[in-house]
């Protein structure tokens, strides 16, 4: 049968069969295995199409010629189009192979949204529908054609795509609160938005390429959102703004804070129309002090809606306390030289601010990530709003734009009975207990590679900067941003004076 099969190769042949104690006969086309065994793909966004192969269709009864998603890549994914799907509608338009699958991807223009209609191959009964946004700007689209002679893969790049369409304006509503809250909660309710972000390639020690979280509006003039860094880690990626879940803007990243937990995102403020009631808040420079009372406003079940759910309640701040993120190996990002407010209840939210009764905000209560064993375990803690104002006012306040500076220099509270013991001599405890201070900050770590590489040595105890007591992480910050320092330390018990650059 193999050798009369293998000699008729593209031709007709009679075959006779048995059914139901009948013979019948019938004329069958014997094809090249070959001719439907895909020899091309096509590669859009990292993602790979190419016709189903035989064995595929024949594993799961499917037609041979199908548009085939073999690798779902960055765009697909970012869809939930899973590897392994059979593409059959693109854009409104019905898809039955890989070239008319081809024709149609080939002109969406870069960044538009278009519908995607696909079946799971193991359950080609049951289509699924969803959006995805077309990106042609990280990775270019090719058409691969395999060589037999030179056993490689010929690539051409395909035309380029039609110029992108300009953005239609929206309007952006959010629902109202309890008209018993204070104003100024209402409108600091209506400063949150929920941040879709993917991220393109998993670097830095990040374990996944999707991440949603929670943002503030901090200039409606410019666009700016303030996030966590465990929503928007940093700047190779996309990321999408939804207001109030009624309208959805592009956003990018326009800052990354290198210590701190934060990153700043911008839109285009003239897509959303007059007419939209979203607000932005003022971060309060001033850090808050234990008693205080707030009114924590967030955003909870984030990752089941595209708008969330708005929570607030009073709260009073209990204590303000160090955040020690632990190390992870491999290195991932961690948050240093910060600390983070303390309330009196366990609530539970993906994103919140604190406010208080001047409507400014106080804290930022945001997600952190940090390794526990082998998983990477998240946890929420309030970043208090001075560690924050300043990168926010470098990009909305022209006469304070410059360049932030900082020590690279991880560190860590100090007791003064501690000190005393190294060495720390009475007249200088007197300068800091003179201040109510109980504590002083010691080296813990330093970046290799950089200008205090060379100066410090880990347990170098703080004492000034330029003739300046500093006893904070915040007194730390704001006495070195200019270019040099003049940095006094206690070490082996002396006290020693560095000229340093930050």
């Amino acid at each position: 049968l193999e050798e009369i099969l293998d000699t008729h190769v593209g031709q007709c042949i009679p075959v006779v069969v048995e059914r139901g104690s009948q013979e019948m006969e019938m004329v069958v086309a014997v094809e090249c295995l070959h001719s439907i065994t895909p020899s091309s793909f096509y590669q859009v966004s990292r993602s790979v199409l190419h016709s189903t192969s035989y064995m595929q269709a024949r594993n799961f009864n499917v037609p041979v010629k199908s548009a085939f998603l073999v690798s779902s890549g960055y765009m697909f994914a970012r869809g939930g189009v899973p590897d392994k799907a059979i593409l059959k509608r693109i854009d409104n338009e019905d898809v039955s192979d890989i070239d008319s699958a081809i024709r149609v991807l080939g002109r969406i223009p870069d960044g538009k949204d278009f519908t995607v209609k696909f079946v799971r191959i193991q359950a080609p009964d049951f289509p699924i529908s969803t959006t995805l946004v077309m990106d042609r700007l990280w990775h270019t689209a090719a058409y691969y054609v395999r060589n037999d002679c030179s056993g490689r893969w010929d690539r051409t790049l395909l035309p380029p795509p039609p110029p992108t369409e300009p953005s239609k304006p929206v309007c952006a509503k959010y629902a109202p609160l309890s008209k018993a809250l204070p104003d100024y909660v209402s409108r600091a309710a209506r400063s949150l938005v929920v941040v879709r972000y993917h991220v393109v390639i998993c670097i830095d020690g990040l374990s996944t390429q999707a991440y949603l979280g929670t943002g503030v509006i901090v200039s409606k003039r410019l666009g700016l959102v303030l996030v966590d860094r465990n929503t928007v880690p940093h700047a190779l990626g996309d990321a999408f703004i939804s207001f109030g879940g009624t309208a959805r803007l592009h956003g990018r990243v326009v800052f990354v804070h290198p210590v701190q937990n934060f990153s700043i995102l911008q839109y285009d403020p003239s897509l959303l129309l007059p007419e939209s009631n979203h607000e932005e808040v003022d971060f309060d420079p001033v850090m808050g002090s234990p008693g205080d009372a707030y009114h924590f406003v967030g955003l909870s079940t984030v990752k089941a809606s595209s708008r969330g759910h708005t929570v607030v309640n009073e709260v009073k701040l209990t204590k303000l306390q160090e955040l020690d993120v632990r190390k992870a190996y491999p290195p991932l990002f961690r948050a240093t030289n910060t600390i983070a407010m303390y309330i009196d209840l366990p609530l539970h939210c993906e994103g919140a601010i604190l406010v208080g009764r001047n409507g400014k905000v106080a804290g930022f209560y945001c997600s952190f990530s940090e390794k526990e064993g082998d998983e990477i375990v998240e946890f929420e803690a309030t970043v208090p709003s001075p560690f924050v104002v300043p990168s926010i006012e470098v990009l909305t306040v022209p006469e304070r734009h410059r360049p932030l500076r900082h020590l690279e220099l991880e560190l860590s509270p100090l007791s003064i009975i501690a000190a005393r013991n190294r060495g720390l001599s009475e007249e200088r405890i007197a300068c800091f207990q003179e201040r109510h201070e109980a504590q002083l900050l010691s080296i813990r770590a330093i970046t290799q590679g950089t200008n205090c590489s060379a100066l410090f040595i880990t347990g170098d105890i703080l004492l000034a900067i330029d003739g300046e007591l500093v006893s904070s992480f915040l007194e730390v910050e704001r006495a070195t941003q200019a270019q040099f320092v003049n940095v006094t330390l206690l070490r082996d018990g002396e006290e020693r004076d560095l000229r340093v650059e930050t």
